[in-house]
């Protein structure tokens, strides 16, 4: 960690304890992620932005509970991004929808992930673009974002189907 807040690491904590204990740091540090709890015995980190770069990452990590590990995936994602929506939709799949690059703006992008065989599945677009801080709430086939980016008219939450 720096002044900054880029950080290499990570920690889990125990409510019942009310502690925080330090787990495998992440391979880069960064800022403006998103994380995506997978299977009950996982966490996937996407992308962020780091400083020394000076740019969005590109990168996924998955953190496995059960050995306490830190791995970066061997593939990566379509764009660098930071703060795209990122939630498991089945057993092998989440989905990534829009995110932010300094050289693309926001994005409307969605992409179903198969995280085994790291396929990147486009799907339709949103119909605006943007970012996210908060997490997507689901509900009957269909996701609620709440929205955030550099485009004052964007709406602040938008529905979309899959």
């Amino acid at each position: 960690l720096n002044e900054k807040g880029f950080l290499y690491a990570c920690e889990r904590y125990s409510p019942m304890a009310d502690s925080w204990e330090n787990i495998a740091p992440m391979s880069v540090a960064r800022t403006l992620t998103i994380v995506c709890a997978f299977n009950n015995d996982s966490i996937f980190i996407f992308g962020g932005f780091n400083e020394t770069l000076n740019k969005e990452l590109d990168v996924i990590e998955r953190y496995d509970i059960p050995t306490g590990k830190m791995n970066t995936c061997a593939y990566k994602m379509v764009n660098r991004l930071q703060n795209p929506f990122v939630v498991q939709v089945n057993d092998e799949e989440v989905l990534l929808v829009g995110g932010y690059n300094d050289d693309i703006g926001d994005s409307s992008e969605v992409y179903l992930i198969n995280v085994f065989k790291g396929q990147f599945t486009p799907r339709t677009a949103i119909n605006d673009q943007g970012w996210g801080v908060y997490p997507p709430i689901y509900n009957n086939d269909t996701f609620y974002y709440f929205m955030t980016g550099e485009d004052d008219k964007a709406p602040d939450a938008i529905e979309h189907r899959l």
